[in-house]
């Protein structure tokens, strides 16, 4: 006598573990390390006597480091598998970083930040979006929501951590407990979780109400010329946007340039992360329910009014205010993946994102030099909350073109 076995289907899908693993990656990296650069400035240049925007030039040299690396990140996922380029070019990320610990001229920052531009464009600006939008067909949104604001989160856990552990034990050691937390944050459930696609474990992507072995594809909209021109339209709405992108790293020296002290301007900027975090949590639920375009238009009437209350407010209330401009975080690493999806198609999507966010790290890193030369030129920060609210502006309009441009045929 036989016996028939049959094999139940999970009741999770494996795109939730992949979520926890890209959750992993954003806390390690983005909250660990990127959102956490703003609290060294002050310390450092004022050890070693360097100047506040020469100091923070070296950023650009990561920028640069990942503009020329990052378009080539979707050919080695391709060529070596993106589990294995995660690993090699998280190890070297950290060691970088690590490494910054013993750095005592500016051209070490310089080198060292170059590198951790290289590998951070293969390990961390990209895979996440890549990994969730192969692995989600459905509550895209929400994922990529879930995940950066999980790093959001960590970055407001770390910057007031990396502040007091700078005061009591120096800024040395501090290089050294990001760089290891980060580590053991993200290399451990890489190694363990993630996989390419859900072909490779004879899945289809996750669909709410499909079942697991339905296909689901999403068709461009645009083709030849003016899917070029589209591609090209995404990459400057990227380049505008991240403008806010560098201003953030500026609130710790903001905050003591108005006399609030040094773990205020902690707290600013995980207040901004705060408000990352929110928007985050609530953008596919909004998206879903109004458009991702009406979701964007209400990111950007917030964030300006945040932006317009720096030159009214003053004490407490600027940490309301620093919450109000940081929810338009949402577009840049939400919003802006799914509008290209959108508008471009699966297949053309993940060949262009690279192009996309490297532009936008790009433009990040040269308005946070540029925001340390301001300083030091005005000895205040106006100029720089105005030219925030001029690339939410001009990246709006843009996005406007664009949907304009997707309804004519």
């Amino acid at each position: 006598m036989t016996r028939a076995f049959t094999i139940k289907k999970p009741n999770i899908h494996y795109a939730w573990l992949i979520l926890i693993a890209c959750c992993a990656l954003q806390a390690g990296s983005q909250g660990t390390i990127f959102d956490t650069l703003g609290v060294f400035n002050s310390p450092v240049c004022n050890d070693l006597g360097f100047e506040f925007g020469s100091f923070a030039f070296a950023q650009t040299f990561s920028a640069v480091a990942m503009m020329v690396t990052q378009p080539f990140s979707t050919y080695l996922y391709h060529r070596f598998g993106i589990k294995r380029v995660l690993l090699v070019s998280g190890c070297i990320y950290y060691t970088a970083y690590f490494s910054l610990s013993m750095a005592s001229q500016l051209w070490h920052w310089y080198l060292l930040l170059s590198i951790e531009g290289i590998m951070g464009g293969f390990f961390y600006r990209t895979s996440y979006t890549i990994l969730l939008c192969r692995w989600f067909a459905s509550k895209t949104a929400l994922a990529l929501g879930i995940a950066t604001a999980v790093g959001s989160i960590m970055g407001m856990i770390m910057n007031p951590v990396a502040t007091m552990v700078i005061a009591h034990f120096g800024w040395r050691s501090c290089y050294q407990l990001l760089a290891s937390l980060g580590a053991l944050i993200t290399i451990p459930l890489i190694s363990l979780i993630v996989r390419a696609s859900p072909a490779e474990m004879d899945l289809a992507p996750y669909h709410e109400g499909c079942d697991t072995t339905d296909t689901i594809h999403f068709p461009a909209k645009h083709h030849g010329k003016k899917a070029i021109g589209i591609c090209i339209l995404f990459i400057l709405s990227s380049v505008f946007s991240y403008l806010c992108g560098g201003y953030y790293s500026h609130l710790p020296n903001y905050s003591i340039s108005i006399g609030m002290g040094a773990i205020a301007g902690s707290l600013m900027t995980s207040f901004e992360l705060g408000g990352t975090m929110i928007m985050k949590f609530l953008v596919g639920p909004i998206s879903d329910r109004i458009g991702l375009m009406k979701t964007e238009t209400l990111i950007m009437i917030l964030s300006l009014i945040g932006y317009f209350c720096y030159f009214f407010l003053t004490g407490n209330i600027l940490f309301f205010t620093t919450a109000l401009c940081g929810i338009y975080c949402a577009t840049n690493m939400v919003l802006m993946p799914l509008l290209a999806r959108e508008e471009l198609g699966e297949d053309r999507f993940q060949t262009v994102l690279p192009w996309i966010t490297t532009a936008g790290a790009a433009a990040s890193s040269i308005s946070n030099t540029i925001y340390g030369f301001i300083f030091d030129i005005f000895g205040n920060y106006d100029l720089m909350f105005i030219l925030c609210m001029i690339g939410i502006i001009a990246s709006y309009l843009i996005l406007i073109i664009i949907k304009r441009l997707g309804k004519q045929k």
